[in-house]
């Protein structure tokens, strides 16, 4: 376990909130977005807090007396389990509101679940390879897709009519 680069993740996680609320904050109360919006600041707050939270887990558990391949594995199979559960979520979700950018938000989800499936199965032992640093680089950087989507729409150029 590489406990700076965990805490290095759960920075970053907490700065993307941060800013998310910032720019949610400074753009106003418009609602022109809708369902979108919404559905893509919970997204923002899911990727960050999961990150935060899993990139401690792993070291709350070792200092609560936990031996590291222990806490390593009873984080990352939760985690796994938790992120093919929440790509699920957001799979149906997609039914219903359709992604600003579908290419984008699909090769995101399909990385995404080979990644936990990855997780699931190398920390059940099934696998002998580690996916729970690349599972918290993916929550990072579907947070900061999102974010950045937001910062493009709200300050971007306008479209034309």
């Amino acid at each position: 376990m590489d406990a700076e680069f965990h805490f290095a993740v759960a920075e970053i996680a907490i700065a993307l909130a941060g800013f998310t609320g910032l720019v949610a904050g400074l753009s106003g109360q418009e609602r022109s977005g809708g369902a979108h919006d919404y559905h893509g600041l919970l997204n923002i707050l899911i990727s960050s807090g999961c990150a935060l939270v899993f990139a401690l887990l792993p070291t709350a558990l070792v200092d609560a007396g936990m031996d590291v391949d222990s806490a390593m594995q009873i984080s990352g199979l939760v985690l796994g389990v938790l992120m093919v559960g929440i790509i699920g979520f957001y799979t149906a979700l997609a039914r219903r509101v359709r992604p600003r950018h579908p290419w984008t938000f699909w090769s995101l989800l399909v990385v995404g679940l080979l990644i936990s499936c990855g997780l699931v199965l190398g920390s059940a032992g099934v696998l002998d390879i580690r996916f729970y640093s690349p599972q918290l680089l993916w929550l990072l950087a579907v947070g900061f897709a999102q974010f950045f989507s937001f910062l493009m729409l709200r300050w971007g150029r306008p479209r034309e009519t």
